[in-house]
């Protein structure tokens, strides 16, 4: 747990927001990506010029759907950008290795219940996690995202991945990446 915690704040003194600004994007989603991404349980799927489209499984289902990037190795330190519209509920997740649960972070972005997003509206959702801070911000309306400080037990390095439940209708025009650290 020391050692945690001396890393923690070693990379907050080493990826400050000058470092993070200065340090190039990666787009996840063209045609040399397509190669790095996993689907699984999908009614539909498609990764074609530069936009994601993905459909849920059908309403009734007991199991999610999960695409993740990327199929080996993984990201730790990274700063985040996706532009995407929604319909229904989906869980955008960070450093998720073989499983999506209780040991990884992530956001839930929905158009039902307690301040819903609107249906089919392009939202931008950005998201930093250096050492074991995730942070986010989600705009139009420039909601501030619930700040997580991750325990030791959470996931260190992995993929980027989003858990879309039954029904649900998530479309991607953006997802680019800045990757601070991956060892």
């Amino acid at each position: 747990k020391e050692i945690f915690e001396e890393s923690n704040k070693f990379v907050e003194g080493v990826f400050t927001q000058d470092y993070i600004d200065k340090t190039p994007w990666t787009d996840l989603l063209t045609d040399d990506m397509k190669k790095h991404w996993q689907n699984y349980s999908f009614q539909g799927f498609r990764l074609e010029g530069g936009k994601l489209e993905a459909v849920g499984p059908a309403a009734g289902s007991t199991a999610n759907a999960l695409m993740a990037i990327p199929d080996a190795g993984g990201f730790r330190d990274l700063d985040l950008e996706m532009e995407f519209t929604l319909k229904g509920v989906v869980d955008v997740g960070f450093r998720v290795f073989k499983r999506f649960d209780n040991t990884v972070e992530f956001y839930t972005l929905s158009t039902t219940g307690q301040d819903p997003l609107k249906a089919g509206q392009t939202y931008t959702l950005h998201a930093t996690y250096v050492g074991n801070k995730l942070s986010g911000t989600l705009s139009p309306g420039d909601s501030t995202l619930a700040s997580v400080e991750s325990s030791w037990t959470k996931q260190r390095k992995g993929a980027v991945a989003v858990q879309v439940r039954e029904a649900a209708e998530f479309k991607v025009s953006k997802l680019r990446i800045r990757e601070l650290r991956n060892f």
